[in-house]
């Protein structure tokens, strides 16, 4: 049986073809535990007026699909800064088992540079996070991203923006090496020096760049994004604020999210011709999904 609340329309978890892609059965289990966690996090919004949007593969979803992107696995939430902050101060309050509310940075060892809304009851864990036997809640989750304001035109605010995000994922990375590539020994091994020769600690290190980004995004009024996770082409993920000034209630499976009206040019940006559906494997690799078990069991 799902750890979940929320009513599920009768036969959602079928097995179905959508756009010549099967969605099995284990897919829509994982589908229902994410829209419980996203009805949860709605009802949290909603009571303390947080203003959110459907991002990413999401918008997408909920523009073409009216629901996920069949072969899709996560849901993407995004909301500017001052929205995001008032989410995290709430938070604690606000979310009770099984759900966690995780902020980067905040709980030993998870340094996303986003917050996230876990199941603890289910299992989702990265496999580079595996071997690893983190002890924060790996359950399914939804992705929670803050939107902040980037530089479009200045280059050399351009470069010290990118350097200080590149900076931050480095670090955030450093807790997910695997020592498996020559790549992430010499990346693990520097920081480690790092550290010795400085004195700073790595949670000290990691909250000094923090505060350094977020000085530099707020002046920028313009443009935003959740750039600091992103990978290039970079202008792919710079949006303008101005589309995300009001927002609509579109369908998403037997649910409904917020998307902005600047959707269009949103999509295009990312996608180009975004309702073309063209099939893309999963962000995550061969993540382990179990909308049934908790990930305690996986890490025995």
């Amino acid at each position: 049986m799902l750890p979940i609340k929320i009513e599920l329309p009768e036969h959602f978890l079928d097995e179905e073809v959508r756009c010549g892609y099967t969605v099995t059965e284990k897919m829509k289990k994982v589908w229902a535990v994410e829209l419980d966690l996203l009805n949860e996090f709605q009802k949290v919004c909603r009571q303390y007026d947080i203003k959110y949007f459907a991002i990413a593969g999401t918008l997408l979803g909920a523009v073409r699909h009216q629901g996920f992107i069949p072969w899709d696995d996560d849901v993407d939430i995004g909301m500017f800064r001052e929205d995001y902050d008032k989410l995290v101060s709430v938070a604690p309050d606000a979310f009770s088992e099984p759900y966690d509310f995780m902020v980067s940075g905040k709980i030993e060892h998870f340094f996303r540079g986003h917050a996230q809304l876990r199941n603890r009851l289910t299992t989702g864990i990265l496999p580079s996070e595996l071997e690893q036997k983190y002890s924060f809640n790996q359950g399914l989750w939804i992705d929670i991203f803050p939107l902040d304001g980037v530089p479009k035109e200045n280059e050399q605010e351009h470069f010290t923006y990118f350097k200080l995000s590149v900076m931050k994922k480095c670090l955030r990375n450093r807790v997910r090496i695997t020592h498996k590539t020559l790549k992430s020994k010499i990346l693990h091994t520097s920081l480690l020096c790092w550290e010795k020769i400085t004195g700073d600690s790595f949670q000290r290190t990691h909250d000094r760049y923090e505060k350094e980004y977020r000085k530099l995004s707020e002046k920028y009024n313009d443009f935003a994004s959740f750039i600091e996770f992103i990978n290039p082409p970079l202008d792919k993920y710079i949006w303008r604020k101005s589309d995300f000034d009001n927002s609509s209630e579109m369908p998403f499976e037997f649910i409904s999210l917020p998307v902005p009206n600047g959707y269009d040019r949103i999509l295009h940006t990312q996608y180009g011709d975004y309702m073309k559906p063209a099939q893309a494997n999963s962000l995550h690799g061969e993540m382990i999904m179990d909308p049934e078990k908790p990930y305690t069991e996986y890490l025995r």
